[in-house]
């Protein structure tokens, strides 16, 4: 919902950015606690009250919809995905993905 809410303050990115930059913080395996995000989101540019405004007019079921057609339109059956240039990378070793990099960095600089 926060990464949805924050889309409509063309935050998405940034939002996304900050989750990661402190995933290990608030997603550990053993003890995640997504409560802990909101003290990086309220040092962001997000306007506060309107993302918390705009996640509780955000419905679950849609979402949870849009993400599962998502995942049936990407063929997504495992996490990590990894797509690269339109094609999902089967092979997620550090050789093979590098080599698929280069190959689409010399075929096509559109990919730039």
């Amino acid at each position: 919902k926060i990464l949805e809410a924050s889309r409509k303050q063309n935050q998405f990115e940034n939002t996304l950015d900050l989750l990661f930059k402190y995933q290990d913080e608030w997603g550990g395996h053993d003890f995640p606690n997504p409560d802990l995000i909101w003290k990086h989101l309220e040092n962001s540019s997000l306007n506060m009250s309107q993302l918390q405004k705009d996640m509780a007019l955000i419905n679950d079921s849609h979402l949870k919809q849009k993400m599962t057609s998502d995942l049936i339109f990407f063929n997504i059956k495992k996490t990590p995905t990894v797509f690269l240039h339109h094609e999902i990378i089967s092979n997620l070793s550090y050789k093979s993905l590098k080599d698929r990099i280069l190959f689409y960095l010399h075929r096509d600089d559109s990919v730039l």
